[in-house]
């Protein structure tokens, strides 16, 4: 029996034992008249009921936080695995975070995301698949403005620099080659899809709305003025899961996760940390 049954069954079980001398020493007929409960009593069990309700909420939400934790691991187990498909079949180069057209020297049309490139293997798509998404993140998952995907997932695309990741930005009619997987120099030390910190946008340049929304690439920095504006909330228990490039999944804490001093190690397929990448 749980602590608030057993409380709850002492208070009744006290006033089911006076009804039981009343009904000895004034009669059956009186019983029923003095068999209620009182102001006092009902105050008791509600104390008690809150009492213990305080004591359990926490457990709970630990509870809540646990079960979140372990979907999240199992998406990002079928994220992992759909990129080592995606390698075996594309000579194991890694996909680019983002493949775009060049329309100016300070302009482009982006023509494919990372999460694109691996949806042949998950054979779900961003928008209407729960597996692409962490039960933790509640924002939206595409960009209304551009149609780029948000989310609660993103691609290690760039390292704590422009060229340090698993291939960044891919450019149609230009030769930037992809990073293969045989370059990476520790992969069961380097972070392949980890859960997203978040970024204000506006719907549309008309919209008044600022709506907080996952980045689909990760970056470090500490800072949430200087690294793009961007907060990590807490998620599970108050640690972001990560995927390795290895295929295995940890849970870190998003101070040591997105702290160079911390992790520039695990952000670059050099296994170097590359400090004058840094900014905060």
């Amino acid at each position: 029996m749980s602590p608030m049954a057993q409380g709850i069954a002492i208070v009744i079980g006290a006033r089911c034992g006076r009804c039981w001398l009343r009904r000895e020493t004034k009669g059956v007929s009186r019983y029923a008249k003095f068999c209620g409960f009182t102001l006092i009593e009902l105050l008791v069990v509600i104390a008690i009921i809150s009492i213990l309700s305080a004591m359990l909420l926490p457990a709970l939400v630990r509870a809540k936080a646990q079960a979140q934790s372990t979907k999240c691991k199992s998406s990002l187990r079928q994220l992992g695995l759909a990129l080592n498909m995606y390698l075996v079949d594309n000579n194991s180069k890694h996909p680019y975070g983002m493949y775009a057209r060049r329309l100016s020297p300070i302009s482009w049309l982006p023509l494919n995301w990372w999460e694109m490139y691996l949806q042949p293997y998950y054979g779900f798509s961003w928008t209407n698949n729960p597996g692409f998404q962490c039960p933790g993140y509640k924002g939206p998952t595409l960009l209304w403005a551009t149609g780029g995907p948000a989310g609660s997932y993103s691609y290690n695309a760039y390292g704590t620099g422009y060229l340090l990741g698993l291939s960044g930005t891919g450019w149609e009619n230009e030769i930037w080659p992809a990073t293969s997987a045989a370059s990476l120099i520790a992969p069961a030390d380097m972070f392949a899809i980890g859960e997203s910190r978040l970024y204000a946008f506006q719907p549309n340049s008309d919209s008044p709305v600022t709506i907080m929304a996952g980045w689909d690439m990760m970056f470090p920095g500490v800072s949430p003025v200087l690294a793009h504006n961007s907060p990590f909330p807490e998620r599970h228990g108050k640690n972001y899961n990560q995927l390795f490039c290895d295929g295995h999944i940890v849970a870190i804490p998003p101070m040591v996760l997105f702290d160079f001093t911390n992790s520039a190690v695990r952000w670059n397929s050099d296994h170097q940390p590359h400090p004058e990448t840094w900014y905060y």
